[in-house]
């Protein structure tokens, strides 16, 4: 599982070569032989970016883990069957720390999104029978909101305590074998296309997706994800989301990755990945789609950020290509795409020089037995098919053990230059059929008017009708005479598209301020509830 490996069940740990291990085994080992090493970097002060960065090394880490394991037995008890913890917090260690607490007492830990409804809180948290919610003491005010509920509320200690002082150790003596099938964290869809759903990952899901990520290329070929090995990791996305789970752990402790946090109450913006990566000398910039939007905007930025980083990832959603098509000028850009369940897929490419067209194409490594399955005119579902190894089963199959095939509802075409490479569309669910049986990828038109100076979101729609529609909302809300402009923009869309695609000068809609286009926590739109919010209109349209 990684360079180094230790045995499980002894203190001080020692030296065993194998592949799968617990990542509680493996941090109690690198505290008791690397104990300097870092794991992380954080902004000295709070408040301010002034006074520097210092380290957390990995005898800090376990250290920490170690006092929150002994926290969540005194304040909450003895679990006995891996109970449902809930933590809000800012962005800082703590999450990372808080999964492999709750996992030394027994629990598993969940990180909703705070904008959440209550409703949906309620639905997810109740499917896990949650009865608890941890909250750091910026974020006390949610059990104030949430006060007529039934949830029981406790604020954890803060991140300097826990770094700063001194706990005894909290042992976990449990093997791999024994835990393997045990819940490591639970993470939860976006709820882009629907309700928020939990995915339970285990030891075992955790253990086959690092073993797979470091699995050989085959000849001819690099593994982009080898290139993360030692290197300074700047992650600008959503602390509670499972992009960041990837950094701050799996990318970390295997591959001695160290990782960098914002100050804590940071919003999440190109400015705050930008100061992150002034303060620091990251070579990778790992963030989501509105971030790089940001970034591809202003020369200054690209001068600062290209100053020391020489890679960028990008997850979330597509990555609009005119954003990427100047990225790819100045770094190597590529998709981090992947699920929920299935983590991240294991990225390969031709060996030589690196090719800078690609960035917006994938090749999965052979052992994550992707094929591309037809659905439409030049559209594919990737869908993975189970190995026939256990040892060399997919991380899904883990999670899903019951299932030999993993339909992953996102639709990919061909790149069209590049054999065996593939350009990721959107989710299946946006693919709009019309009533005559005609199929539309509405991802382009999209693109191009969410880059119309004064649109902030663009959905096309009309599954089930004869011709599609648009809903548009607009940066400046009060702008009333805007539709001619809005029209112009969409009529130029129409010259580039084809004829399924075109929009009617009818079938456009300007949204209303009080009812924006929903968004996910990840930020891609919600496109189920975008349209239950203007059903009304709609119907109208067609009539």
């Amino acid at each position: 599982m990684a360079a180094f490996q230790f045995s499980e069940n002894t203190i001080p740990a020692q030296a065993l070569p194998q592949r799968k291990q617990l990542f509680n085994h493996l941090i109690d080992g690198l505290a008791q032989t690397r104990p300097e090493t870092a794991w992380a970097k954080i902004p000295k002060n709070e408040l301010s970016y002034d006074g520097g960065y210092r380290k957390v090394s990995y005898k800090m880490m376990a250290n920490a883990i170690n006092g929150l394991a002994w926290w969540i037995k005194d304040e909450i008890g003895e679990s006995k069957d891996f109970e449902t913890l809930a933590y809000f917090g800012t962005w800082d260690p703590r999450y990372i720390l808080l999964l492999l607490a709750a996992v030394k007492a027994g629990y598993k830990m969940i990180f909703p999104s705070i904008g959440y409804n209550i409703g949906g809180l309620t639905d997810l948290l109740d499917g896990l029978e949650c009865k608890t919610i941890l909250l750091s003491s910026k974020q006390m005010d949610i059990a104030l909101k949430l006060s007529h509920t039934q949830w029981n509320f406790h604020q954890v200690p803060s991140l300097a305590e826990l770094l700063d002082k001194e706990y005894p150790h909290f042992p976990f003596i449990k093997t791999f074998e024994e835990a393997r099938s045990e819940p490591l964290v639970v993470v939860h869809t976006s709820g882009t296309t629907g309700a928020p759903k939990p995915v339970i990952w285990t030891h075992d899901w955790a253990a086959a997706f690092v073993q797979r990520n470091q699995a050989v290329p085959p000849n001819g070929h690099a593994s982009i994800d080898y290139g993360y090995h030692g290197i300074e990791c700047c992650p600008a996305t959503p602390p509670n989301h499972p992009s960041s789970i990837w950094p701050n752990l799996f990318g970390a402790v295997p591959n001695h990755m160290v990782v960098l946090y914002p100050l804590p109450s940071a919003p999440l913006t190109t400015e705050t990945a930008i100061e992150m990566i002034r303060q620091n000398n990251p070579e990778f910039l790992l963030a989501p789609p509105h971030i790089l939007v940001g970034l591809a905007s202003d020369r200054k930025y690209i001068e600062a950020v290209s100053s020391k980083v020489s890679q960028i990832g990008f997850a979330g959603g597509p990555l609009p290509t005119a954003t990427g098509d100047i990225l790819a000028r100045h770094f190597k850009v590529y998709s981090m795409y992947g699920t929920s369940e299935l983590g991240l897929v294991h990225k390969t490419v031709p060996r030589g020089p690196w090719d800078s067209k690609i960035w917006n194409s994938i090749k999965p490594h052979p052992k994550d037995n992707f094929e591309f399955r037809p659905i439409g005119d030049d559209i594919y579902e990737a869908v993975i098919v189970r190995n026939a190894d256990y040892e060399e089963v997919q991380p899904v199959f883990k999670a899903f053990p019951g299932f030999e095939e993993w339909h992953t509802k996102d639709f990919f075409v061909k790149d069209p230059i590049r054999d065996g490479f593939w350009i990721y569309g959107g989710r299946i669910d946006n693919i709009i059929i019309l009533s005559h049986g005609g199929t539309v990828d509405p991802s382009g038109f999209e693109d191009t008017m969410n880059m119309v100076p004064f649109v902030k979101r663009v959905l096309m729609c009309g599954t089930g009708k004869p011709q599609t529609a648009l809903l548009v909302e607009l940066i400046d809300s009060d702008d009333s005479d805007i539709f001619e402009a809005v029209w112009k923009a969409v009529d130029g869309c129409n010259q580039n598209s084809g004829p399924y695609a075109i929009v009617a000068k009818s079938h456009v809609i300007v949204t209303s301020p009080d009812r924006p286009i929903p968004i996910s926590a990840k930020g891609s739109i919600q496109r189920g509830l975008a349209l239950e919010l203007y059903a009304e209109e709609l119907e109208k349209l067609y009539q």
